[in-house]
This record gives C-alpha cells, sequence and structure tokens, in this order.
C-alpha cells in the first residue's frame, strides 16, 4: 500500500523589504525560481459490494478523529465513496448489505490513513452448485467413512460395506466452474488413511463427476510439539488443512497434551498447510489460537509464550458514557496490533435495533466515533440495552495498516494470509455480554 501523509504548506511574507533571502543573506532582485509543487494528498476509499455486486447508495461517513464530519455521503454506481482527511481518523458505513427501518447495520474502520483503500464485500447469495460425485472403494482395511472436499464446500459419500462405489450429491458455492477438489477416506479413528486429489475439477450444476477409476494415494503426518507455554495457559487441539486460494479444505484434528509434547495428526503431505492450534487462556475468559501457513512440512515445533495475547482476564464491556469497548488484559505477551469488536444494541422506545462491528488499532480502551444521527441515531446511550457479541485481539504481518483494508470484508483470519508462508496469533472472546436494560 503506497502512504502519502497530508501536507500543508504556509507561504509567509517576511518584511516590508520585498527582497528574499537565501540562508547567507543573499539578496536577489528577481523572483526565486519556481520548485515543483507537492503532490496531492491521497484520498480514503470505500468500496462495497455484496458477491462482488457493487452496492451503491451506501451511506458513509469519513470523520476526522474528534468525530467531526470530514464528508457524509453516500456510495455511487460503483459502490465507491472517498473523501481527503488527515491520518487517524475513521470511516463508517451503514447498512451496506440491505438493513431496514428498525434493524441496521454498522461497521466502522478506525485510524485510518490517506491511500487506504477499504472494502467491505458481502457474502453472494445466489444458490448453488450441486453435483453428483462417485468415489473408488479403498482396498485399505478399517476404512469407515468417505468424504469429498473443496475449498467452497464438502459432504460425506455413501458408507463403505456394500461393494458399491462410495457416491454422493456435492453442493458448493462461489467455487466458479472449476475446483480442487480431494476424495478422502478415514479409518476407525476418523483420521486421514487415503486421498485423491484432482486440480481444477470441472464444477457443473446436475453435473456428475466419476472419479471411480482413479487410485488412492497414502496420506501423512504432522508432528505437533508446543514449547515455552505460559503458566495456566492450557493447549487444547490442532486443526490442520490445505489451503487454497479461497479457503481451507480437507481438515484434519488431534488433541494436544498439556505438556504441548510431540503429536502426530494424520493429514494430506501437499501443496501448503494451514494449521490452527488452540490454547486455554489462565484466566479462562478466551481463547487463544496460534494460526500457521506455509509449505508441506512433517514436523512443527512453535514457542507460545512469545506467541500469545495478553490474556483477558475479565469480560469486555461498554461504556456508554465514553462510548468506548473496555478490555481488561494481564501482564505479558506478545503485543496486539488490531482489535476487532462486534457490538448490538437495542432502542425499544424507538423499536430500533443495530450491530456495530469496528476495527481499530490495539487499545484496551477502544473510542467508537460520534456519528451523525441522518439516517439513525446508531450512538448507543446509557438508556439502550446494548452488549457485545465478539472481541478478537490479533498480531498479523504487516500490523494493522496491511489488515485495515479487509478486516471488516468477510470476518476471518484467511483474508491475514497474503503471503506464501506465515504466522498470525489471536485471543477471542464470544462474550454475548449485555448492558443494562432501561
Amino acid at each position: 500500500m503506497r502512504l502519502v501523509p497530508l501536507l500543508v504548506c504556509c507561504l509567509i511574507a517576511c518584511g516590508d523589504d520585498s527582497v528574499r533571502h537565501t540562508p547567507d543573506a543573499t539578496s536577489h532582485d528577481g523572483p526565486a525560481a519556481d520548485s515543483a509543487p507537492d503532490a496531492p494528498p491521497e484520498p480514503v476509499t470505500l468500496t462495497a459490494s455484496i458477491g462482488g455486486v457493487p452496492a451503491g447508495g451506501v451511506k458513509v461517513y469519513f470523520l476526522d478523529a474528534d468525530s467531526s464530519v470530514v464528508l457524509a455521503t453516500a456510495t455511487d454506481s460503483t459502490g465507491t465513496a472517498s473523501a481527503v482527511m488527515a491520518a487517524g481518523g475513521s470511516v463508517t458505513a451503514i447498512d451496506p448489505y440491505g438493513g431496514s427501518a428498525t434493524n441496521h447495520e454498522v461497521y466502522t474502520f478506525e485510524a485510518v490513513k490517506p491511500g487506504d483503500h477499504l472494502v467491505l464485500n458481502g457474502p453472494t447469495e445466489t444458490a448453488g452448485i450441486t453435483m453428483t460425485v462417485t468415489a473408488p472403494v479403498d482396498g485399505t482395511a478399517g476404512i469407515v467413512a468417505y468424504e469429498v472436499q473443496t475449498p467452497c464446500g464438502g459432504t460425506t459419500l455413501t458408507s463403505p460395506g456394500s461393494g458399491a462405489s462410495p457416491t454422493g450429491q456435492l453442493t458448493l458455492y462461489g467455487c466458479g466452474t472449476t475446483s480442487d477438489l480431494m476424495i478422502v477416506a478415514r479409518d476407525d479413528a476418523f483420521q486421514i488413511a487415503d486421498y485423491i486429489y484432482v486440480h481444477d475439477a470441472a464444477i457443473t450444476d446436475a453435473g456428475t463427476l466419476d472419479l471411480s477409476q482413479m487410485t488412492y494415494t497414502a496420506a501423512g503426518a504432522r508432528t505437533f510439539s508446543l514449547t515455552n507455554i505460559p503458566t495456566g495457559f492450557t493447549p487444547q487441539g490442532v486443526t490442520d488443512g490445505v489451503l487454497a486460494a479461497n479457503g481451507v479444505y480437507v481438515q484434519s484434528s488431534g488433541n494436544l497434551p498439556a505438556d504441548g509434547s510431540a503429536t502426530p495428526v494424520a493429514t494430506v503431505p501437499m501443496g501448503t498447510h494451514w494449521s490452527q492450534i488452540t490454547i486455554g487462556g489462565a484466566a479462562g475468559y478466551g481463547q487463544h489460537y496460534l494460526f500457521d501457513w506455509g509449505p508441506w512440512a512433517d514436523a512443527f515445533t512453535t514457542d507460545v509464550g512469545a506467541r500469545v495475547m495478553p490474556d483477558l482476564t475479565a469480560f469486555p464491556t461498554f461504556d456508554p458514557s465514553l462510548h468506548a469497548v473496555l478490555l481488561t488484559e494481564a501482564t505479558g505477551g506478545a503485543t496486539p496490533d488490531f482489535v476487532y469488536a462486534s457490538l448490538f444494541a437495542d432502542r425499544t422506545s424507538a423499536n430500533l435495533s443495530w450491530s456495530w462491528t469496528v476495527a481499530g488499532p490495539h487499545a484496551t480502551t477502544l473510542v467508537l466515533p460520534t456519528l451523525p444521527t441522518d439516517v439513525f441515531d446508531a450512538n448507543i446511550g446509557s438508556t439502550d440495552s446494548y452488549g457485545i457479541n465478539t472481541i478478537v485481539l490479533a498480531k498479523a504481518p504487516g500490523g494493522y495498516d496491511a489488515v485495515r483494508p479487509g478486516i471488516l470484508a468477510s470476518y476471518g483470519f484467511l483474508q491475514y494470509a497474503p503471503t506464501a508462508s506465515g504466522q498470525i496469533t489471536a485471543e477471542t472472546i464470544l462474550a454475548g455480554f449485555r448492558g443494562p436494560r432501561r
């Protein structure tokens, strides 16, 4: 992302002798040579769409850090709105995916910078594509289940034992006309025993994909080991899967011992793998997650203490007098890059409810902007019923600057994985905490 700061230029006339002076006091009778003009500041832009279709007419507020209005506007026919503004302000969209007179959705990007191109992209509502998939029988002893998996949908095939080829109906959403696909055979421990991989399988609604003549390949295993586990933190489990451009598929899971010692998990030994290690925090309020992605390797080790976020020691709250989400963090842990918060509110007197999703740089006090009230008054007050659905603290490659443009597009950590390999650490609380109702 190219970042151009907002520059303020001032021309000051000094004295009344109409003579320009250089630093050595040499005078010049003529005007100074013209210098190149400063480049204009880049605007902050927001684009809203639903399933890739531009969402025009969406109300957007560009606010300075003190909530003063830079521009109140609406997206155009391309789903775009923009404004020139100083760094540190916020951009808020009202009902980018619809909404109604009594039920609204609010999305806020905090601490934006000139040159940002922010994105809100809701999921497509189109119907899925359903097709029939047939797999070969796996001759390996102990096979109890067959699955067909893709990055955009999967299903269980008919159970083994009848002698017939496993078959099932597969419904896919958003794959397009082709997709990578795997047939997975699982053993009696429900671990992957064998697999078949198909690159760019043809996807046709009401079509048939017959793979019954293909041959299975034996699965491999990745051994997961954890070191430097902080006191009171409890390893719980690991999930490992193949990472494609549009999702993770063919996932395997295993339990992790409390001491983090080596644990083998059967997986498909190919491609880029995405692993999720879940760890319970010492205070018991949130879950910590270590996400890693990169080329297949049969051994994985990570330093837990160097990566986990500060443990949240109480449920997060919303203070209407401060118009802020309040977090209580323990000392220690890696410093988060950003906070993601999802709030809800009801105003019974006006028959009104709304959600407010906001992301900003890490802080234990996440102050929401004060919004204009021309569409509706979204500013949560003490007489409203309010609460918090989700809080996420996270550290990602490139920090908040890197994730800010798409952080509210479609919530999920996969969007923060722009490189061939890397790490993300997060702590999540699904709070469901509600404030007072009056």
